[in-house]
């Protein structure tokens, strides 16, 4: 059925109004859970995006933030 209408709007010229589109929170959580699976998601950047399959690691850039806290005594 969604196949059917995506056709018919490609037939009648209006595949500019189908857009593929990515939910970069799941894709955030997924990379975080390939990355625990394969331990190394305190690793740099470099070593977390070769733990990920290669399909992916050619695609997304793995950015690795520091993140402090400070505890009053």
């Amino acid at each position: 059925p969604e196949s059917e209408f995506f056709d018919g709007l490609r037939a009648a010229g209006f595949e500019h109004l189908i857009k593929d589109q990515v939910n970069t929170n799941s894709l955030s959580a997924v990379v975080r859970e390939l990355a625990d699976d394969a331990d190394v998601r305190d690793g740099t950047s470099s070593v977390i995006s070769a733990a990920l399959p290669n399909e992916l690691s050619k695609i997304v850039t793995i950015d690795t933030s520091l993140t402090l806290g400070i505890r009053r005594v």
